[in-house]
Parts: C-alpha cells; structure tokens; sequence
C-alpha cells in the first residue's frame, strides 16, 4: 500500500507491507465501500475519503475515550515491538515513516528493508489478532 505525500518533490512516498490479516481487513471493507478508488469512503460522499476524525469518533463511540487514540496505536505499535525486537528499532522507526536522526547517515542508507519490514508488520498483525472473529463473520453480522 503507498501512502503519497501533499508534496511528492520534497517527501517520498511511505510504501507499507501488509499483513495477512490487514489484507483480510481490506477486502472486507469493500463490501461495504464497493469497488471504488477509495477503501474507506465517507459515508456522504463516497468520492471523498473518511474524515480524518472518523477513527478517532469510532474509538470514542466503542467506549475507550480518553483512553485510546488513533495516533496511540502508533505508539503501541513501537512500545510492543521495540519490546519484543530491541535490536530492530531503526526498521520500526522505518515502519513509522519517522526521519532518522542522523541525517548523513540516512542520505547514504537509502534501504527500504522492505522483507524485515513485512516480517513485523506480520509478527504485529499475529500479535493483536490472536482470538480474533474472522473478518467474514463481521461483515456477515447484521447492522443496525
């Protein structure tokens, strides 16, 4: 999946490696968004992407305001992994899309380490997935 910058010249594009689960978790959400350009649509206009808020009201409405954001599953992410893979920091500060701090070093490591990144973006998946309903079943669920 590529994230592209408001300013291509000056930033590059963010390329994810996804899991199978986050896979999963795509495909189900079209059969509620549909075959558009656009996987999370707004719900009045499904030319336009979601809300930049929208996470964060889903959060808020599932009971865990003031507890949880949307940004702070970045922060878990690189607490629990960091925790499990302490010598793998610089791929999860990578993962992040964070600036390294040496910037000569980072002019001459131009690496996307793109397979070690896959490796714990799936580690990640299998760890806050474990028990999980199928995403099948979800979609399959009735809604109000």
């Amino acid at each position: 999946m590529k994230h592209k910058a408001k300013d291509a010249a000056t930033v590059p594009d963010h390329v994810v490696p996804l899991s199978r689960q986050a896979l999963e978790v795509l495909d189900g959400a079209r059969v509620f968004s549909g075959h558009g350009g656009l996987v999370f649509p707004s719900v009045t206009n499904t030319a336009v992407a979601m809300s930049e808020n929208a996470l964060g009201y889903l959060i808020n409405r599932a009971g865990f305001a003031g507890r949880q954001t949307a940004h702070g599953w970045r922060a878990t992410f690189s607490s629990i992994m960091n925790g499990h893979r302490p010598g793998d920091a610089q791929v999860i500060e990578l993962m992040l899309a964070h600036s390294p701090p040496d910037k000569v070093a980072a002019a001459y490591n131009r690496g996307s380490h793109a397979a070690w990144r896959a490796i714990i973006a799936q580690e990640w998946a299998d760890l806050i997935c474990a028990g999980r309903v199928p995403v099948a079943e979800l979609v399959a669920m009735t809604r109000r």
